[in-house]
């Protein structure tokens, strides 16, 4: 089972045209099927970094420095060579900063939960819960030295020395850390603050396309997660 969605119905742009800002557990494979929906796609998310690693899609030694130098030229490249048309999850969140400047006609969405604690909530019995990185460190040898990186990145961009381990963690600071810095970084003519209960019309609107017919779609809940995790072991 794979919950990353790289396709889209209808396709009718290229280049980079929204970049998502939001944490994991902010609803971002949700709406990776909804920009699908959109035409806005593909669509990279974290699922790419692991389950599409070949020599031509997402090499994991790429995104190891991209982690470790900041390289945003090879991340510019890579977003260009593979034709997305929007970036979602981390790890890429993380440089929507940089990425906002350099694409300077791309929208910006931040994921957002109702609460602080709802995030923590579900971040502590998905991606925090013992053995979910360790799945994913484990399908491949360089695994374990990306997660190295890619912890050091999360905690220096939230400002908070980030332990996903720890079950003491207050991960409810970094959350809010995040989301002022987003709100502190992005004008506001160009960042769309998201939820996903609130469904297509404030995303269409923002994104100024018609709002379709179909339900807003719903991915990776916690249960799926957790099930996908298992998987990987086996």
């Amino acid at each position: 089972m794979h919950y990353y969605y790289i396709g889209c119905k209808n396709c009718y742009m290229s280049g980079l045209k929204v970049i998502g800002a939001g944490l994991c557990r902010t609803g971002t494979q949700s709406l990776t099927a909804a920009l699908g929906i959109l035409g806005f796609g593909p669509v990279h998310t974290f699922y790419n970094v692991f389950e599409l690693n070949t020599k031509e899609v997402d090499p994991l030694d790429d995104w190891i420095r991209i982690l470790k130098n900041c390289d945003m030229d090879l991340l510019k490249s890579k977003i260009e060579a593979e034709g997305f048309t929007a970036v979602l999850d981390t790890p890429t969140c993380f440089y929507f900063n940089e990425l906002k400047d350099m694409y300077p006609n791309a929208k910006v969405i931040l994921g957002v939960r109702d609460s602080a604690q709802q995030w923590e909530d579900s971040m502590k019995g998905t991606c925090s819960k013992e053995g979910s990185s360790e799945s994913y460190a484990a399908s491949d040898e360089r695994g374990p030295e990306f997660f190295v990186e890619f912890y050091k990145v999360f905690s220096k961009s939230a400002n908070v020395d980030f332990h996903p381990k720890d079950p003491d963690a207050d991960l409810k600071i970094l959350y809010n850390n995040w989301v002022d810095r987003v709100k502190q970084s992005v004008p506001a003519d160009r960042l769309l603050v998201f939820n996903p209960k609130d469904g297509w019309q404030p995303l269409c609107e923002f994104l100024q396309v018609p709002i379709p017919k179909e339900p807003y779609p719903f991915r990776n809940t916690s249960k799926e997660f957790l099930e996908h995790i298992e998987e990987l072991k086996t």
